[in-house]
């Protein structure tokens, strides 16, 4: 989980710092993370899907099928150039829109 966190901000350009500010916690607990050395609790895997635009099944590693692997890498790329573009927000309805097909 450690490594898909660490992928999903940095594609998100975020810092540890801000990740931590947005979630409570320092940025050593958001290290501790990524280098695999915790976990996050329980109660912030929907706060970090919700903040990552992704599904809790993504972060805990479940892989739907390939066709919802593929839409998530390619709503990650979108999310990654429209915030570089600043005009656009993906929401979580078109992501289920299209992982329900």
């Amino acid at each position: 989980m450690g490594v898909k966190v660490a992928h999903l901000r940095r594609a998100r350009n975020m810092t540890q710092e801000e990740l931590g500010k947005r979630l409570n916690l320092s940025a050593q607990a958001i290290s501790k993370w990524e280098n695999g050395d915790s976990l996050p609790d329980l109660s912030l895997i929907a706060d970090l899907a919700a903040i990552f635009d992704c599904t809790t099944d993504y972060l805990l590693g479940r892989r739907l099928n390939d066709k919802a692997d593929l839409v998530m890498r390619l709503l990650a790329i979108i999310h990654q150039t429209v915030r570089k573009m600043g005009t656009l927000n993906i929401t979580m309805g078109l992501r289920r829109k299209y992982l329900l097909r």
